[in-house]
């Protein structure tokens, strides 16, 4: 079966070889593929591509984010990795480093949390 983000990512191979690193979340509900539309050695990505599918349903939401980080004492260099930060028009989803997805919607309500085991 070829997934969306490959076909996205083959496309853009043709310009920019760099481009399209991905990785995937399993977590007991959800399956999470987050890919790279920056160039290989950008720190901060603020193009991201988030397919989020749900196990029980099989449906698969496309969304597009950035990558989170911890800024440094001087409040503008990155200084350390948190994830990947993905919204549509009511949601706002945070894939962390260490495998915890979590969804919230509304003024920070937290709907989902789970933790999954990431694959590379």
């Amino acid at each position: 079966m070829i997934k969306a983000t490959h076909i996205l990512c083959a496309g853009l191979l043709l310009t920019n070889a760099a481009l399209c690193r991905a990785q995937t979340l399993e977590t007991e509900s959800y399956q999470v593929e987050v890919t790279s539309l920056c160039p290989e050695g950008e720190v901060v990505c603020q193009r991201m591509s988030f397919a989020l599918t749900v196990k029980a349903s099989g449906q698969v939401q496309q969304h597009e984010g950035r990558s989170l980080y911890r800024l440094c004492a001087d409040g503008e260099m990155p200084c350390q990795f948190i994830g990947y930060r993905f919204r549509d028009d009511q949601r706002l989803f945070t894939v962390f480093e260490n495998g915890v997805l979590e969804v919230n919607c509304g003024a920070g309500l937290e709907i989902v949390r789970e933790q999954g085991q990431w694959q590379y």
